[in-house]
């Protein structure tokens, strides 16, 4: 299979799909994979690779960094503010687990990256152009290469969204915001971190409009789930059941509401921070309360 789509870029499908392009400098990877093999299909499919770059630190993006650092590749590169969790994946965990010592159930290549020490700032390379994307996660980065624009996990289409019921956003309404920044780039397709190449820019506008509406309709549909008031200690199992996410989790297990979770506290961090919703100490505990 002839994974070139132009003479400098080309891709391998996958569950995470990962970006090549080359020039005078050699070959670079754009995200590497959740582990070892996938970057070494990546290697072969690609040819040699001098560098890679990545769009964020989730661990099904950099588990090939580790490798690449091993074989004495120095050129690698990721948003500045990802640069912490890519040298110590071990932070990961934490945060998902709200800042306790997660359980070993958390500590997994889903989740838990191998550390690679050397990663640099995203900026310090002139090969492709950084785009911001916040949201999925903090300082998330797309990349523009040649007419092609790689955007990671900042886009989602209709078929993954349909999937999973809710996105993975640390910043909800960000993550929204810069899907609708992102159809202002000028790019010719667009290469997902998940999902089909968007041959079309018609097509690309379908998934970034898919993307924001999902965010912008969760938040409207989590804030009327709140109806008047709600205890704070009810507010996940309640958010879950009402976007029949629940089922989800009682098949695919903790994890999955560990990944569910995350964005459903930024949603209220959301709200909490648009004053839509405020918090009440009361004796029995902290209630939610709409405005």
């Amino acid at each position: 299979m002839d994974n070139w789509l132009s003479e400098q870029v080309g891709f391998l499908p996958g569950a995470v799909n990962i970006g090549f392009i080359r020039g005078e400098w050699g070959t670079y990877l754009i995200d590497t994979g959740i582990d070892n093999s996938s970057v070494n299909k990546a290697v072969r499919a690609s040819g040699e690779v001098t560098g890679a770059i990545v769009t964020h630190h989730h661990a099904d993006h950099i588990g090939g960094l580790n490798k690449l650092e091993k074989k004495g590749i120095s050129d690698l590169y990721a948003p500045a503010n990802e640069l912490d969790f890519i040298r110590h994946p071990s932070n990961e965990p934490y945060t998902m687990f709200g800042g306790g010592i997660p359980p070993k159930l958390l500590k997994n290549r889903h989740l838990e990256a191998k550390p690679c020490k050397s990663v640099r700032p995203c900026t310090e390379q002139n090969i492709v152009e950084p785009v911001p994307t916040p949201g999925h996660t903090i300082d998330h980065h797309a990349y523009l290469f040649d007419g092609y624009f790689f955007t990671g996990d900042a886009a989602f289409t209709n078929e993954t969204i349909e999937k999973y019921g809710l996105l993975f956003a640390v910043d909800p309404q960000t993550a929204a915001d810069s899907a609708n920044a992102m159809r202002s780039q000028k790019f010719e397709q667009m290469i997902p971190g998940h999902g089909p190449l968007q041959e079309q820019r018609s097509d690309a506008f379908e998934v970034l409009d898919a993307t924001a509406n999902h965010y912008r309709s969760t938040a409207e549909r989590v804030l009327s789930i709140l109806g008047e008031s709600l205890p704070i200690k009810d507010y996940i199992a309640v958010t879950m059941d009402q976007l029949a996410i629940s089922d989800i989790v009682k098949a695919r297990g903790f994890i999955q509401y560990i990944l569910y979770q995350v964005p459903l506290m930024g949603y209220l961090s959301n709200l909490l921070d648009e004053q839509k919703v405020q918090i009440e100490m009361e004796r029995k505990g902290p209630i939610l309360r709409v405005q």
